[in-house]
């Protein structure tokens, strides 16, 4: 159901990318010039903080990359609107795990290989586990709720989908991953789309088995630092 691939080639090609930046930094021989802020929306296991300390795939990954070229990184988890905002804005050097939209190419560079491919399926809870649902369910006639997060960009699919007539009624968005989860737990949603690999971490977090990952992947998107 998962596929994640993450790129040795990638230092090479951020490297690249910011040869400014790092020129200039080598030049000044500042500890600011050599220091990126960078922020992320929690997605665990990839980005997420725990107990005041952030983690994740994702951020050892970047870490390591940062280091070899000689730049210190402070990573900030928050919701991804705000993140965005702060990228940019320019109040903030960049961020992890970003699709590729082409509003978004404005305001950041994009390395020509990306981190990490992901599929997307969709999520039930316990009294919905036996059914399959294909891309575009009509939620008003099944009388479904659908949770999404905000900010997220999903797929031109996914989205189409839910300016249906149908089912624009029946979408509820959410500051993040986690709360939707946890209201599909209780059954106040009744269908997320998401990575299995995340909803299976904040399943076992909350020490809760009810959710119900469907093994059909409906789309799949692909994920860079930037």
């Amino acid at each position: 159901m998962r596929r994640i691939i993450f790129l040795v080639f990638l230092m090479g090609i951020i490297a690249l990318g910011l040869s400014t930046n790092l020129g200039i930094a080598a030049e000044s021989k500042t500890d600011e010039a050599r220091h990126l802020t960078l922020c992320a929306e929690p997605w665990p296991p990839y980005d997420y903080k725990v107990n005041g300390q952030v983690k994740g795939k994702d951020v050892e990954l970047n870490r390591k990359l940062f280091s070899s070229l000689g730049v210190k990184t402070t990573i900030t988890i928050i919701p991804w609107s705000q993140c965005w905002k702060l990228v940019a804005s320019g109040k903030i050097d960049g961020a992890l795990m970003v699709s590729k939209k082409k509003f978004r190419e404005k305001s950041v560079y994009y390395p020509s290989i990306p981190v990490t491919t992901a599929e997307y399926v969709w999520v039930t809870n316990e009294h919905y586990q036996a059914r399959y649902f294909d891309a575009c369910p009509n939620l008003s006639k099944e009388k479904l709720k659908v949770g999404v997060v905000k900010g997220n960009s999903y797929n031109s699919a996914f989205l189409k989908c839910l300016s249906k007539s149908e089912n624009r009624s029946r979408i509820v968005a959410y500051p993040n991953l986690e709360t939707a989860i946890r209201m599909l737990m209780l059954n106040k949603i009744q269908l997320i789309l998401a990575i299995p690999e995340i909803v299976e971490y904040y399943n076992q977090a909350l020490h809760r088995n009810k959710v119900s990952i469907q093994g059909t992947p409906l789309f799949t998107k692909i994920y860079y630092t930037v």
